[in-house]
């Protein structure tokens, strides 16, 4: 009954907090639905549709894709069969989130609490972090972030528990193995904090037949799960993991000086946490020794996708780095100490946290910063009112233009597309000859600083259906002025008899 009341405390006032800063949000920003939610949800959103219509597993209901975390998508695929509206689907689909990230934080509020720590502290760090749009962003955007979070914080719980009652059952590790699989299938980099568990049980005090045991326990476990997901990859598109995954890979950085510089960090990182855990073992209590394990895998993330610089600057990859800092910082201020010091650090910190706050909500609500979702809502509807609705579509970044405008819209980065375009056409230089091949009828395009029509960066003719400037500033212009150039680029290619969905 104690545990359900503090689950529920903590459960309550992350709900408050992330229902004010959203609906705080929706009221003061017109363009809610672009500007909060990265583009790449809306992939998700998109795909879930057509799963639901019994399309199968495609963005564009004609070429087969994998980019995506199955588990997620396991979850919105009965929330589009029943919300039939662009709008509807995503409100369906924040509303679970939010419970999903308020459900985490009550278990960390849980797990905090059996660390002998005051939940005051807690709630302190919870709300610098969901009162703040930009980071409350990296827990609820419509992808799988939520539902990793809520599952992260249970493996913590969990992993706190098996190492608190140190269980000598096999099932017990081959449990904890199976829901630390689940947690891969919300994000596959879950595989990388299933790795320092597995480190984890080497540094405890058993005997090595002991260890070994549970080591093939636990990866037993993980691998029930995981692994019919892996060998449908594999069977249905070639490879293991997703085409984003692989994207990502093929976008590793390749400059020696960067990678020296990186690996340098991390392994100074990585060490400093790995030997701080080993001489915690026999000192600290099971929750803290579980806390290490995270740290590690933290680390591990950010080194992970700081490899991949064109991806690096999404926010969403973090997230288990969110979550780590926010439980070092609730310990940070639940540290009882007169120094004067350590009081004013306190204070400083809750002073950084405001400024945050501040900047979180310049981010989404300056004109200047959020003008290109101003536009790219502006020619959404212009294509739903000037274009046919069977017509074929084909851009980048294309979620949330496939999604409101109800089209049929072909990826052309390649991350929801088929393996075969991304590797057989986008890498080879034969992008047009696809896009011929598809008979795409309209290509959506947008650049900076770019105001003549890019017609001769395509080898087939071209005109101007419509187009659209705005004056923006944000990441993509290191947050200088620029102007943004959006553009609506009819072909010559008639409509026609769409394939039907598959490898393409």
């Amino acid at each position: 009954m104690n545990n359900s009341r503090q689950f529920l405390s903590h459960f309550l006032w992350a709900l408050l907090l992330s229902s004010l800063t959203l609906l705080l949000l929706r009221s003061c920003q017109p363009f809610f639905w672009q500007v909060l939610f990265p583009d790449d949800g809306y992939y998700y959103l998109r795909i879930a549709q057509n799963l639901a219509a019994g399309l199968g597993s495609t963005f564009d209901g004609i070429n087969q894709t994998n980019g995506y975390h199955p588990l997620w998508m396991l979850c919105l695929v009965p929330l589009a069969a029943f919300f039939k509206t662009p709008t509807g689907l995503a409100t369906a689909t924040l509303a679970v989130q939010v419970l999903m990230l308020s459900a985490g934080f009550g278990l960390l509020g849980l797990w905090f609490e059996k660390t002998g720590r005051k939940k005051d502290t807690l709630w302190l760090a919870t709300a610098l972090v969901l009162l703040n749009p930009a980071l409350l962003a990296v827990l609820v955007n419509l992808m799988e972030s939520a539902l990793y979070f809520w599952l992260l914080a249970a493996g913590l719980w969990l992993w706190t528990r098996l190492l608190d009652k140190n269980p000598a059952g096999f099932r017990h590790w081959l449990g904890g193995g199976a829901f630390f699989g689940l947690v891969f299938l919300a994000r596959l980099d879950g595989v990388i904090l299933a790795f320092w568990l597995l480190a984890a049980i080497w540094l405890c005090s058993e005997t090595r037949s002991v260890k070994l045991k549970r080591s093939a326990a636990f990866a037993a476990g993980f691998l029930l799960p995981a692994a019919p997901y892996l060998i449908y990859n594999t069977l249905a598109f070639g490879h293991p993991v997703p085409i984003s995954g692989r994207i990502k890979a093929v976008y590793m950085a390749h400059n020696p000086i960067y990678l020296a510089g990186l690996g340098l960090i991390f392994f100074l990182a990585a060490g400093i946490v790995f030997v701080l855990h080993l001489r915690a073992r026999g000192r600290l209590g099971p929750g803290l020794l579980a806390l290490f394990s995270y740290m590690e895998f933290a680390v591990s993330v950010i080194f992970y996708y700081l490899l991949t610089p064109i991806f690096a600057l999404a926010s969403w990859y973090y997230l288990p780095a969110l979550m780590v800092a926010l439980l070092l910082a609730a310990m940070a201020f639940a540290w009882q100490t007169r120094a004067k010091l350590l009081r004013w650090l306190r204070t400083l910190a809750i002073i950084i946290g405001g400024a945050g706050i501040a900047g979180g909500y310049f981010l989404f609500l300056d004109r200047q910063t959020t003008g290109i979702y101003q536009t790219q809502a502006e020619v959404i509807e212009w294509l739903k009112q000037n274009t046919a609705p069977e017509s074929l579509l084909a851009a980048w970044s294309s979620g949330a233009v496939a999604y409101f405008s109800e089209r049929k819209t072909i990826n052309l980065d390649g991350l929801v597309n088929s393996p075969d375009y991304f590797f057989n056409y986008r890498r080879k230089g034969k992008r047009d000859e696809f896009i011929r091949k598809m008979g795409v009828n309209y290509i959506v395009v947008y650049y900076y600083n770019q105001p003549s029509p890019p017609l001769d960066k395509f080898n087939f003719p071209l005109k101007v259906a419509f187009s659209k400037s705005a004056t923006s500033r944000g990441l993509g212009t290191h947050f200088q002025k620029s102007v943004l150039n959006y553009y609506v680029l009819q072909t010559g290619f008639d409509l026609k008899e769409l394939p039907e969905p598959g490898n393409h």
